[in-house]
């Protein structure tokens, strides 16, 4: 049976997220659990929102499609949206898509631009979903290693070796996931000298490019001189505006490209749904007001996770400066997968190992502070540390 399956597709990994997600259910009915594998946030939606798909809900035209693109509205304030926020001079009407999410517009792009045996460049940890997306594609996974001792912030020497003459495009995620890394706006301005002039892509998922707790929004690298026309940038309002169950982001880029990716859209899922684009509408204006409500708590909820994380020498992990992740080192040569299981069955904390995230990722934990308070936080690192020094294995005595 397994013949008459993609290779591409059965080669890929599934990610960790799922079976780990499937025991953690079972748990929270047998009682407390401390969840810190996903990343939706716990804040409710802009009431504005909430009144708009409520009144709208009776209106016929929004149980039936949409343009493919979004409504033209939308796509006109979306084009907006990104020239005040990301610095991006985006065509509503050519170079704008409404997505269901920023995964599946980082999906369109990366299967509108990619044959079989191209190299995507991808900085490690990384995103499962990207690195799974170039695998089903037929695709090369080039991985630049990073740590916590810099942010997790790749070095560009890395990157310039990385590039091959069958280098098709690099995957850039700014504020990262799942490391919280927020590169430096600098360092955003020298990555696109290195590849303007190179014809090679950037797929720029700025999902939580309003998540950041110092030093304002990053700089989007398609913004750049020479980057315009090669780089394709998603967005995503289920963190931002707490969507996530609604499924709504973007995707601008160069018309020549998104004029592709429609093919795939158009194939895959025709358009976004209509109610959620209403909504959208009602919400993109009380943007700032819904994040300057949000921002401090989730902010607190960083604080203090890292001050509890730091109360155990043996763990190692940056402070995030974007996103709501904390990368968590563990002792070297302590086995992830086997740690995070022992974590969840012993000390009822639910974490991601990060070793399905690339080589960068062993030995360490991807953990989410979006839906969990600040008491629970400070537990759970607690609970952590004990277990990360019971033995160089996660295996010794209590």
């Amino acid at each position: 049976m397994t013949r008459r399956i993609s290779p591409h597709l059965l080669a890929t990994d599934s990610p960790a997220l799922t079976a780990l997600m499937a025991r953690a259910r079972e748990l929270v009915a047998e009682g407390e659990l401390i969840n810190l594998a996903q990343a939706v946030v716990d804040f409710p939606p802009p009431l504005e929102f909430i009144e708009e798909v409520r009144r709208v809900a009776g209106d016929p035209a929004v149980h039936r499609y949409t343009p493919d693109p979004g409504l033209p509205d939308l796509r006109a304030m979306l084009a907006r949206h990104v020239a005040e926020r990301y610095g991006l001079d985006a065509d509503p009407e050519n170079g704008l898509i409404v997505t269901p999410g920023a995964n599946q517009a980082c999906f369109s792009a990366l299967a509108a631009l990619l044959e079989p045996g191209d190299e995507v460049i991808i900085p490690t940890p990384w995103y499962f979903n990207h690195a799974m997306t170039v695998q089903m594609l037929g695709g090369v996974v080039k991985a630049v290693p990073t740590s916590p001792g810099n942010g997790h912030l790749p070095d560009l020497g890395q990157v310039a070796r990385a590039v091959s003459p069958r280098t098709k495009a690099m995957v850039l995620v700014n504020p990262n996931n799942p490391t919280g890394g927020r590169y430096p706006d600098q360092w955003v301005l020298e990555l696109g000298g290195l590849l303007a002039g190179r014809r090679i892509w950037v797929v720029a998922d700025q999902t939580y490019q309003e998540m950041v707790y110092e030093g304002g929004r990053p700089l989007s690298i398609g913004s750049l001189p020479g980057m315009a026309d090669w780089t394709a940038t998603a967005g995503s309002f289920s963190k931002s505006l707490s969507l996530a169950g609604w499924r709504i982001g973007f995707l601008a880029g160069p018309p020549a490209l998104l004029e592709q990716v429609l093919k795939i859209h158009d194939s895959s899922v025709i358009s976004t749904a209509h109610i959620t684009q209403r909504g959208l509408m009602a919400a993109l204006p009380v943007i700032d007001t819904h994040l300057e409500r949000v921002m401090p708590r989730l902010k607190s909820r960083r604080d203090a996770l890292m001050a509890s994380l730091g109360g155990f020498p043996a763990l190692r992990a940056a402070t995030p400066g974007g996103s709501p992740f904390v990368l968590v080192h563990l002792p070297d040569g302590m086995d992830d997968a086997a740690f995070s299981s022992r974590l969840l069955e012993e000390e009822r904390v639910a974490a991601v190992p990060a070793g399905g995230m690339g080589p960068g990722g062993a030995s360490a934990l991807r953990l989410s502070f979006a839906a969990t308070g600040v008491e629970q936080l400070a537990e759970a690192g607690r609970r952590i540390g004990r277990l990360a020094g019971s033995g160089p294995d996660g295996g010794g005595g209590r």
